[in-house]
């Protein structure tokens, strides 16, 4: 079956007021592409330019971002995950919560995609290398050549993002970050998430995801073990002083991600939207629980618990 990629496009909507919705679906792409490749030292970069012509030479934070590129070394666009690129609604990676859209919504926010994959087979390396764009063919100057390069390396480059999500899209970059940090904090979290950076190109200031996270967003975390009928629930307490963050959550995982969250606001009364610590400082609770019966309970195919 041929897919009008176009059309597909145009049947999509994304909210002008979620401008980094296609920056995310490409980090957590680059995260699981590092975990497809069992990679123990992940690396993530987000580098963002500016329109330069909307800010002076004394402040280079003031323009409006139009183009995000992220860089991981991951296992890269082998031929198993470029047709799998090629296919509308995929279910390859179904089991790891993908819906097989997250890539449509590039085009819906920016002009195009580019697309340049090293990734190694057979003992070589190969480079591949196209432009993903709102035709209907998808894919233009799409080529494939022997590499000198002896590391994987993957970057995907979201070209000049469109207006209506440009004015909506914050200009800061530790606001950006805080975004990014709250949209990955399942991941955040976890012992083996990749170093992620965030870098203004303009300025070239970068922040550093993972201490930010630790620093800016987790004020306090321990983890307790309950026993429920029998069952060992795995409880990590998490405070969190993000601004960004507003609602408290119950997060129900299995194997090592989120499967469903539940806000609390519905099962405590008069629960206040921030609590205080014993220092008087605010911050959001956030719950994640792991037991062998919730990995045991977990619908493989759609991500959902029995």
């Amino acid at each position: 079956m041929k897919t009008n990629v176009l059309g597909r496009v145009k049947n999509l909507r994304l909210a002008s007021s979620k401008p980094l919705l296609p920056l995310y679906e490409a980090i957590i792409n680059s995260i699981q592409a590092i975990e497809d490749a069992n990679e123990k030292n992940g690396r993530i970069q987000v580098v963002f330019d500016r329109d330069k012509t909307l800010f002076s030479t004394e402040d280079r934070t003031l323009g409006d971002i139009t183009t995000f590129e992220i860089t991981d070394n991951g296992i890269g666009f082998t031929d198993a995950n470029y047709e799998s690129f090629l296919t509308s609604d995929t279910t390859y990676k179904a089991s790891k919560g993908g819906k097989g859209v997250g890539r449509f919504m590039w085009l819906i926010a920016f002009e195009h995609a580019e697309i340049t994959s090293t990734y190694g087979t057979d003992g070589d390396f190969i480079t591949r290398s196209f432009r993903f764009a709102p035709t209907e063919e998808g894919i233009e100057n799409h080529l494939i050549s022997k590499s000198e390069a002896k590391t994987r390396s993957t970057t995907v480059k979201l070209v000049r993002m469109r207006e209506q999500y440009r004015r909506q899209c914050p200009k800061r970059l530790d606001t950006v970050a805080a975004y990014i940090a709250e949209h990955c904090l399942e991941y955040l979290i976890r012992g083996d998430c990749p170093s992620i950076t965030v870098t203004d190109r303009s300025s070239g200031d970068s922040i550093d995801l993972n201490n930010f996270f630790e620093q800016e967003m987790s004020r306090k975390s321990e983890v307790a073990e309950i026993d429920f009928h029998g069952q060992r629930l795995r409880v990590l307490h998490i405070h969190l002083r993000s601004a960004h963050i507003q609602d408290h959550l119950i997060h129900y995982c299995a194997d090592d991600r989120v499967v469903t969250s539940e806000k609390l606001s519905g099962r405590i009364p008069n629960l206040r939207q921030r609590l205080l610590d014993q220092n008087g400082e605010p911050f959001v609770y956030a719950a994640y629980i792991e037991a062998d019966f919730l990995n045991e309970s977990v619908n493989p195919e759609d991500r959902i618990l029995r």
